[in-house]
């Protein structure tokens, strides 16, 4: 599912497991690397959503 579910003494840890997020940042500069000619406010454009759903997936987490 992606997360690392723990619990220490009283506390829930809830952590990312790197592999996603290593593929998250590979796939973000392939995207980036593929769109040179691109102006920074259409990148931004095109990359937005992604990290929108990513941050939204994985926001309860511990990182």
């Amino acid at each position: 599912m992606g997360f690392n579910i723990r619990k220490h003494k009283e506390k829930l840890l809830i952590k990312l497991i790197k592999y996603n997020v290593l593929m998250f940042i590979r796939n973000t500069k392939e995207a980036i690397k593929s769109l040179p000619s691109k102006i920074t406010g259409e990148l931004i454009k095109i990359l937005s959503p992604k990290l929108w759903e990513w941050g939204n997936y994985y926001k309860h987490s511990d990182l």
